[in-house]
């Protein structure tokens, strides 16, 4: 007899994969917000310890303390640019889980559909293997009963 085969294993497979690529892409944009938040962090100390240096002991020089100043400004904007591009990566992340979600959802369906389908396909060829013993029983039996 012939094996199984689900008549839909290439939809599936498809499924599947999408469901794989999905995680990449998930994966991409979790991997980007780390290294957005490790630019955050950087510029942060990066400013601290601009901060730290106009607090040590001397003459301060008002024109170093204007660049410093203007240095900390400029760090900061782009410490706001990260943390908005931070924001919009996990709204991006959580828009492309619930996508996963569902196709999750579409694979799971699928591959109920194909246990299902190989049970009834068991059943089936159980019905056939049985009929076809009684068939050569009752053969026998006539065979055998004359």
């Amino acid at each position: 007899m012939k094996g199984f085969k689900y008549s839909l294993a290439g939809v599936l497979r498809v499924r599947r994969i999408q469901e794989d690529q999905m995680k990449a892409i998930i994966s991409q944009c979790i991997q980007e917000k780390k290294e957005l938040k490790a630019k955050v962090d950087t510029f942060n100390r990066e400013m601290v310890d601009c901060r730290k240096r106009l607090c040590q002991p001397g003459v301060v020089n008002p024109k170093d303390f204007t660049q410093n100043e203007k240095y900390i400004q400029g760090m900061t904007k782009e410490i706001r640019k990260l943390i908005e591009r931070i924001r919009l990566a996990d709204l991006k992340i959580e828009n492309y889980r619930r996508e996963l979600n569902q196709r999750r959802l579409e694979t799971k369906k699928l591959e109920i559909h194909e246990e299902r389908e190989k049970e009834a396909w068991k059943e089936e060829n159980s019905r056939k293997e049985q009929a076809e013993f009684d068939d050569l029983a009752s053969v026998r039996k006539r065979f055998l009963g004359k």
